[in-house]
């Protein structure tokens, strides 16, 4: 994905657009710049450094698969030694995202939907017992410095 609007900029567009319910994470590595914006929000809020989660509410909500994911980030981080090729960072990050396992009925949140669904949708890849809902894919956006040049 590219764009020319800065990104402070580039919200004003998006917001008034007319877009279903979204949350989305625009950045410019070059200039290390990184904003989150929701339509449940009036205007984007700069993401300093640091491991965010984010799933269908506001940035960091702290539900059970936010939690855990970002725990196994976490750890993948740790795991993997900087001259190790980025290929196993991904690998462990991948490992990461197809987490198939439900939140305990205590560590559930009150989303306003039945508890058996909202148990299915506690885990960081879903699948529906009717299949009929679910996690359709997974992407991870890497970017490291190779010599002097960022590789996205």
């Amino acid at each position: 994905l590219h764009g020319e609007q800065p990104l402070d900029r580039f919200w004003t567009q998006v917001a008034v657009s007319g877009y279903n319910g979204f949350n989305l994470v625009a950045a410019d590595f070059a200039r290390g710049e990184c904003f989150w914006a929701s339509s449940a929000t009036a205007l984007p809020r700069r993401i300093e450094r640091g491991l965010y989660g984010l799933s269908n509410a506001a940035l960091d909500t702290p539900w059970p698969k936010v939690e855990r994911l970002k725990a196994r980030v976490k750890g993948a981080l740790a795991e993997t030694a900087a001259e190790e090729p980025v290929d196993a960072l991904a690998s462990r990050l991948f490992e990461a995202l197809v987490d198939r396992s439900v939140a305990a009925d205590a560590e559930l949140p009150s989303t306003g939907i039945p508890r058996e669904l909202e148990a299915q949708l506690s885990a960081a890849f879903i699948r529906t017992v009717d299949g009929r809902y679910g996690t359709r894919c997974s992407t991870l956006v890497i970017t490291e410095r190779v010599k002097r040049q960022l590789v996205t």
